[in-house]
């Protein structure tokens, strides 16, 4: 049997791959037949799905009398979908696009939002019946009888659910809804867009299916609102945050789904790679395409998918687009690569293709400022931002003023704590640090008292719950700072300590932002500069480098000069520095605003 030849496409058209009817283990036969979205397109149901690296044996026949190669968890999910009475009609990436013409690709990426927005139906194909959702649906129904006889209005405390997490292989109840959240289409990045803008949603395991709704009741019953940091092994942890991720990301969709936001809802772009950059995509650059029908960007041809050109040219391209047409050009730097050993791009284009984020490349403190509404500090006030391509495009040119340089570093806790010790030793290291570098100055160059000083640097004066993120709290902020350090400083049993604190906490209804805070300080050290001021760098800082004020930004940021071009800077990342977060090193005198290349 030859080789499936596609026919070309017309502007505006789409293919829908027609499954014959046929029971499970029957030979996988369908037809290609083409629309125009123009027109009108009959009833469909679009597949979300991973594609696997693994080619089936067996291919798919495409009438009249043609193969086509498919990967294995393709196969799987279109034997889950036939109907043994009637033809199914789908649409489905890898057989409705040519995947060899990179023209066409580009083509119907850029139709994706609509394709999955038009659809019936969605359905998320996790995988084979190896994930049982009935069991945990069967629990979930349980305790909601429980909650309404019992008059309690939570669900099961996170004592229990870390005694359940740690003996999961033994629960058969639970482990079905473990496994479907731990399922690798919650870590890919094409289905944000594919499920965001689903009018209906659902989950397929095998036979089973669940709707979107359904799945987000489920996992209501697992407490999601606490620190990462809480988890036991580094294994125990990394199952943790990525069931904590799934849960987050089906609460997104289902709320979306539930007003309808398939059909209106946009995001800002910048936005958008910054938010959804741990998640994975087969092609490095499918990291930026993947998420632009969910923007709110006009058309620009700078942002067109591109499978042609080189990667480096497409990255490069989405950088000048961001420095010339973005409102608030300085936000690229809020999420900048920093110093890295990739050479093919500066330091001051974001890392967008990578699959898994790096830690310490940036200051934990200052990563939330890519829009407005989030910006906790005004380092420059109100001062425009000046920012140009230079004359090649690796260059950006800003304009800012040098405040001052490290001359004392912290060390780096999290990264000298092994990562099967609890979260408590770090912060207690952290702390104690503190202590020494206060202890170390007489005064403070604001006339703040260093006691203070001390505990509003340690969280970068911003409680990490988001409820306390625009608040002010002087006394919440001792009062935390003071029973944590009581507390734990010489238990034997931190991590039990802590997880019973998290629960009655939860059960008074009571906020402890300040040492949430505390323990998600993982990726920023300690540092002195020149003029006697204390902050929070980047990991990646050296002593002498500079702290940098640049104009319209609301963190400084700091720089190192470029060892190969003369008279430039490498941005090493953002930092939090006590005293001048709010605007106030704008009034000093002697500091003198210059243009700065950045490379």
């Amino acid at each position: 049997m030859t080789s499936y030849v596609y026919r070309p496409l017309r502007n505006g058209e789409i293919r829908l791959f027609n499954l014959s009817l046929g029971s499970l283990d029957d030979p996988l036969v369908g037809r290609l037949t083409h629309h125009s979205v123009d027109v009108g397109v009959p009833s469909y149901t679009a597949l979300s799905y991973v594609w696997g690296d693994a080619i089936s044996h067996v291919p798919a026949r495409i009438l009249p009398n043609a193969s086509k190669c498919i990967t294995f968890n393709l196969e799987c999910a279109l034997r889950h979908l036939r109907s043994p009475d009637s033809e199914v009609l789908l649409w489905v990436d890898a057989l409705c696009i040519n995947q060899d013409d990179n023209a066409e690709k580009a083509q119907q990426v850029g139709l994706m939002r609509d394709i999955y927005a038009m659809a019936s139906e969605v359905v998320a194909f996790l995988g084979s019946e190896r994930y049982k959702l009935s069991g945990g649906a069967k629990l979930a129904s349980l305790n909601a009888e429980d909650r309404a006889a019992t008059g309690s209005g939570s669900g099961p405390c996170l004592t229990d659910f870390v005694d359940w997490a740690r003996t999961m292989d033994q629960d058969s109840v639970w482990h079905g809804l473990f496994s479907v959240l731990c399922s690798t289409w919650f870590s890919r990045l094409w289905v944000i867009q594919e499920a965001l803008v689903a009018r209906k949603l659902s989950f397929r395991c095998g036979t089973e299916s669940i709707s979107v709704q359904a799945l987000a009741g489920l996992v209501s019953e697992i407490p999601h609102t606490v620190s990462p940091s809480l988890g036991g092994k580094s294994a125990e942890q990394e199952a943790w945050k990525y069931m904590l991720n799934s849960i987050r990301l089906i609460r997104k969709i289902a709320s979306r789904n539930l007003v309808g936001a398939h059909t209106k809802h946009k995001a800002d772009l910048l936005e958008l790679l910054w938010n959804y950059r741990g998640y994975k995509a087969s092609k490095a650059r499918d990291h930026l395409f993947a998420l632009l029908g969910l923007a709110n960007v006009p058309y620009n041809t700078l942002l067109s998918p591109d499978y042609t050109s080189k990667l480096e040219v497409v990255i490069y391209r989405y950088a000048r687009f961001f420095v010339e047409f973005d409102k608030d050009p300085i936000r690229l730097l809020y999420s900048a690569r920093g110093i890295s050993n990739d050479d093919r791009f500066p330091s001051w284009i974001p890392n967008w293709i990578l699959d898994e984020e790096q830690p310490g490349r940036s200051c934990h403190i200052a990563c939330r400022f890519l829009a407005p509404a989030k910006r906790f500090y005004s380092a420059t006030l109100s001062t425009p931002p000046s920012m140009r391509i230079g004359k090649t495009d690796n260059v950006v040119i800003v304009t800012g003023s040098i405040f001052s340089y490290f001359t004392v570093l912290g060390d780096s806790h999290w990264e000298e704590v092994d990562q099967e010790d609890n979260p408590v030793q770090r912060c207690l290291a952290y702390i104690q640090e503190s202590d020494h570098f206060v202890h170390k100055l007489s005064t403070y160059p604001t006339g703040e008292e260093l006691e203070d000083v001390k505990i509003r640097l340690l969280v970068g004066n911003r409680a990490w719950n988001p409820a306390l993120s625009y608040t002010y709290l002087e006394d919440d902020y001792v009062r935390q700072y003071k029973f944590f350090r009581q507390n734990f400083e010489h238990t034997r049993k931190p991590q039990q300590r802590l997880i019973a604190l998290f629960d009655a906490a939860k059960n008074k209804g009571k906020t402890i932002g300040y040492i949430n805070a505390l323990l998600n300080m993982t990726d920023v050290r300690l540092c002195r500069t020149k003029n006697g001021y204390l902050g929070l760098g980047p990991l990646g800082a050296q002593i002498g480098d500079a702290v940098c004020i640049i104009n319209g930004s609301c963190v400084p940021f700091v720089l190192r000069s470029s060892q190969d071009v003369k008279g430039s800077f490498q941005l090493v990342g953002k930092c939090y520095i006590h005293g001048i977060m709010d605007g106030e090193a704008m009034q000093m005198k002697d500091l003198v605003q210059k243009q700065i290349s950045l490379v």
